[in-house]
């Protein structure tokens, strides 16, 4: 994919912006997983949690897929 790693945590930032020119929707569905993520590790109820977990599943999946 031409990604050049620099062994810093703006790895992170790098990768996502090569992931918005070259594979938008890579980029879109590890956005809505961050996102999930962010609310699990943040809020202290989460309301339909099955859905969450359903949902990121499904998109894991996808994310594996986009990147064979």
């Amino acid at each position: 994919m031409g990604f050049r790693r620099t062994g810093t945590a703006e790895d992170h930032r790098l990768l996502r912006e090569l992931f918005k020119k070259r594979k938008p929707l890579l980029a879109s569905t590890l956005n809505r997983l961050r996102g999930w993520r962010n609310d699990c590790d943040y809020e202290d109820q989460i309301s339909n949690l099955h859905y969450y977990v359903q949902n990121a599943i499904k998109a894991a999946g996808d994310v594996i897929r986009q990147c064979r």
